[in-house]
This record gives C-alpha cells, structure tokens and sequence, in this order.
C-alpha cells in the first residue's frame, strides 16, 4: 500500500524552522490502525544547523543518507543512529470526542533505558497496548515526555537536560487533550543532586496542583529500589521510603495523589526490599530494569485508574474544607502482576483518525531550510540532544517514529 504523503506548511512544500521556534504542519489526510509505526522524512536544504535538536534517549534508529531520496521506495542505508530528531508529537484529529491522553513524566526508567533497540518495549509501551486491548481505556492515549539522566526539581533552562519543574507546562500542560498523569520521577534527584524526601514531596505537590487545576487526573508511581546503586546510601534509600509511603498514603485533599502505582513493590529482590530484583536489572547497576522488568512494570498500571477522574480538578490542594469528599484514588497491588509476552508500542501516542496535524521544531543555532513528508512537533518536548554531525550537508534524514493511534 502506498502511503508517501507530502506535508505541507501552509500550503508550501518548504519551510523555515528559526532558532528556538516550532512550526506545525497543515492537516493532511491520514490513516493508520492502533499501535502502527509510522516513518517520517525529511529533505534538508542548502542551510543545515551545525547543531541538531533531538532526543538522545529513543532507543529507536533514525537513517540519513545524502541527496534527495525523499520518496524512495528503498533507502540506502548511509548512517544509522538510535536516536529521534526534530519530530516530538503528532497530533491527531479525531471524531471521538471521549479520546483522552495520559503523559507519563519521568527521567531514563519511564524513557526506556535498558528497554532493546528498536522494539519499543518500555513500560511505557506494555502500558499503551494494554489500554488499547482494554475496551473502557481505548479511547485513551500515551504520551511518553520522559527525559533520561534529568532531576524532578528545577526550574533553570537546561536545553540538554531540562528538569520536571522547568518543562511541566511545555511537556505536560500544553500537550494536546491531557486529562491524566502519572509521575515517576525523582531518583536522580536523590541519588545525584542531594536532594532530600521533603524537597522531593513539596514538588509532587506543585505539579499536582497545577494538574488539577487543568484539569488532569494525577497519579503518582513509587521510586523503585536502588540500594546497590553506586550512588546510594542509608540515608538516600530512607528518603526513597518516605517519599513513597508519601505517595501511597497521602489524599488528594492534602496535597496528595488522586492515586498510585507501586512500581517498587513488583521490582524489589525477593531477597532484600531494597535492592532492585537482579534479573530484571539492566548491566547491574541497581537502578535500571532490563526489558523484562520494564514488562513487569507495564502490566502493573491498574487500567481502571483511566476510567476515573479526581474530585479534585479545578480545586488548589489544601483549600478545601469538604470533610467528607474524597477522590477515586486507588492503591495498586502491583506484586500480583504476571509477566505476559512483549509487545511493540511507543513513546507517544493518539487517538486515531483520517486527519493528522504534524510540527517540528529547532532552538538551536542556524535556521534551517527543510522539505517535509510526514512530521511532527517540538522536539524540544521530547528531550534535547546537541550533536555536530560533520557530514550532515544536503541530506535527507528518515526519522523512524512509532506512535500510537488508537481507536
């Protein structure tokens, strides 16, 4: 079948991305079945950027090869990378006006680090199938705006590694149709910046407020074991249990989650709570899962938390006085999860459609001059990787994006 589509931007087949700005496609004619991959491409002009805006954490291969090839059926294979470029999102046009997305915010677990190149087998992912095989959830979709190797606090620019804080608005607020979170977030800050249960919980509470008052249901995930992580300590794994029996025990009406997902409980080693389970481990470091583990995580998520939305939305936290309401937050017995077979999904996914609005961005450097067939939005949101590729002059670049679009 075939399906090269040009995109165009207001009308033109060539446009100008200006440092720091994001452009947005026109709406094109689309279709595509849930969970399909989908392949982008774009022709660069005269005008290339020394530097790339991208996203370092894919775990998925872009292709670039030289001349324009845009619409050829078979691609030479002249430089492979597993990283994402330029494209961030897709938004798409539906006729279910029940569709709703839920963003997962979080740092190298949620973004897939030790997940297998190529296969898109996050938790992240397991999760996504399994709200598009559940009939009361498939009119939700997942956005993956997770960032390896950033902290929860801050609110500094850092255009490599922007913090939760500083990117909240940009990766959650402003996503398109967001009515539920989750959070997992929170171990670098521990391990790496020094940051303490206290600083940590504060912050949970800000980014729950601001959710509710836009609307957006949110549940928090509890920081997985790490005690034989290089980094960790006594007092660093006593803040990890205080902030999740925070997270666990904490209601809405005082600042709280509206729910919670034990991701610790499932990963723990049977033989110590507080070190991560060694055959889930990814290279041993105490603090990624492999693959597996990342299912066992999937299939933690409760489903039904998606058919639920707070009592809370539009309230600020700790201003109501109602003695009695209480919110749809529910516990998650993750240790009775079982492992089932792996499956393809995503870092970001939508409902599905015939019509599909796509955009790309670039903050760094020179204005580019680029020619687009099938795009997307803001790559700064899904992270920023800053390259300076010698030969990337007159090429084409095949970005290889998988996303969800659901029914």
């Amino acid at each position: 079948m075939d399906t090269d589509t040009v995109i165009t931007f207001n009308g033109e087949k060539v446009t100008y991305i200006r440092p720091y700005q994001s452009i947005v496609s026109d709406v094109i004619d689309f279709k595509a079945p849930p969970l399909s991959e989908l392949v982008i491409s774009i022709y660069f002009g005269y005008r290339i950027p020394k530097t790339l805006t991208g996203h370092a954490g894919a775990r998925t291969n872009s292709y670039a090869s030289t001349n324009n090839i845009i619409s050829a059926e078979k691609f030479p294979l002249s430089y492979t990378f597993p990283r994402w470029y330029f494209i961030s999102a897709i938004d798409v046009l539906t006729s279910d006006l029940n569709s709703k997305a839920v963003v997962c915010f979080g740092d190298s677990i949620t973004d897939g680090r030790g997940t297998t190149l190529n296969a898109q087998n996050r938790w992240t992912d397991i999760f996504a199938t399994r709200l598009q095989n559940y009939e009361p959830t498939k009119n939700i979709s997942v956005l993956n705006q997770a960032i390896g190797g950033t902290t929860l606090i801050g609110t500094s620019k850092n255009i490599v590694y922007p913090q939760g804080e500083e990117r909240f608005q940009r990766d959650v607020l402003d996503q398109t149709n967001v009515k539920y979170l989750i959070i997992l977030y929170g171990v670098n800050d521990i391990l790496y910046s020094n940051y303490d249960d206290v600083a940590i919980i504060n912050t949970y509470k800000k980014l729950i407020k601001k959710a509710h008052e836009n609307g957006i249901t949110a549940y928090g995930g509890t920081i997985l074991p790490f005690r034989k992580n290089q980094g960790a300590s006594d007092k660093k794994e006593e803040y990890r249990q205080k902030i999740n029996d925070w997270i666990m025990n904490t209601s809405p009406k005082l600042g709280g989650f509206d729910g919670y997902i034990d991701f610790a409980k499932p990963m723990e080693d049977p033989t110590n709570s507080t070190y991560l389970n060694p055959e889930w481990n990814f290279e041993s470091d105490g603090l990624h899962p492999n693959y597996i583990g990342y299912e066992v995580m999937g299939n933690t998520v409760d489903l039904d938390l998606f058919t639920k939305t707070s009592d809370y939305l539009g309230v600020k936290a700790n201003e109501t006085e109602e003695a009695e309401k209480t919110s749809s937050y529910i516990g998650v017995e993750a240790n009775k999860t079982e492992i089932s077979t792996i499956t393809t999904t995503t870092a970001a996914s939508t409902p599905t459609t015939t019509t599909t609005k796509i955009s790309i961005s670039s903050f760094l450097e020179e204005t580019s001059t680029t020619t687009l067939e099938d795009n997307d939005k803001n790559s700064e949101k899904d992270g920023s990787l800053i390259i300076t590729p010698s030969y990337f002059t007159n090429m084409m670049l095949i970005i290889m994006i998988i996303i969800f679009l659901l029914h």
